[in-house]
């Protein structure tokens, strides 16, 4: 049976793990590195510079930077698909880049729910279903199979209106049973502090752009056995 765990409490009282590069200077423009990525034998890494990618067999890096890269510098989240597509997030929407290096865009103007895209989660029993978290609520992108062509994409947007209790996410996750997993925290304008509004879950019933069968929980530290509100990170356990 499949079960979800949410990430709310990690090393040192919350503090997210990070791992830094050996020489960032040399290598490439990230003092910090959140998370990697395999790229079709390449790894890429978000960070508040330029996306870069190291190829497997050689020593070059490769920046995708502008024209050929991603809406911002800014890289908050990435994920590659079968298809080995890259989706990127970012402070300014998503950034998508195909198998054969074509780049597209998708922002708030294009459908969004908002720019600052957190975390992606691509729906195992359909690989065109992409779930996205940002700071004004999630949006489900159906890429019907061609991913750099934006125009075809169909969407549905979930926040507050719906039943999440905030809209602003740090996480998702799909759950075995047509429900998505919703972490509500984020991070104040200065930086310094981390707000916390525990976990929303819709089961859509399998029509997730029907919207008239959902059904909506919430939990909480007040109302579960959550230690915190503050979720950085939700995972389906296989």
């Amino acid at each position: 049976m499949q079960s979800l765990y949410a990430l709310h409490q990690a090393i040192r009282r919350g503090q997210p793990c990070v791992a830094s590069a050996v020489n960032p200077l040399r290598f490439v423009p990230l003092l910090l590195i959140m998370m990697i990525v395999m790229t079709q034998n390449a790894l890429a890494a978000p960070s508040d510079a330029p996306l870069a990618q190291a190829p497997g067999n050689t020593d070059g890096w490769s920046n995708f930077i502008g024209a050929n890269g991603p809406p911002s510098e800014s890289i908050l989240a990435l994920q590659r698909t079968a298809d080995g597509t890259l989706w990127v997030g970012t402070t300014a929407g998503i950034g998508i880049r195909t198998a054969d290096g074509q780049w597209t865009t998708f922002s708030m103007d294009d459908g969004l729910a908002g720019n600052r895209v957190t975390a992606f989660a691509t729906d195992p029993a359909n690989p065109h279903l992409h779930w996205v978290a940002t700071n004004g609520g999630a949006t489900l992108i159906d890429d019907g199979g061609e991913p750099a062509n934006k125009d075809g994409f169909r969407w549905v947007t979930y926040g507050q209106r719906d039943g999440m209790l905030d809209h602003r996410l740090s996480s998702i996750a799909i759950g075995p049973n047509n429900e998505i997993w919703f972490g509500l925290s984020y991070i104040t304008d200065d930086g310094e502090t981390r707000i916390g509004n525990g976990i929303s879950v819709v089961n859509t019933n399998g029509t997730p752009f029907d919207k008239t069968d959902d059904t909506w929980h919430s939990y909480t530290a007040e109302n579960s056995y959550l230690s915190t509100n503050v979720i950085y990170k939700i995972d389906a356990d296989a």
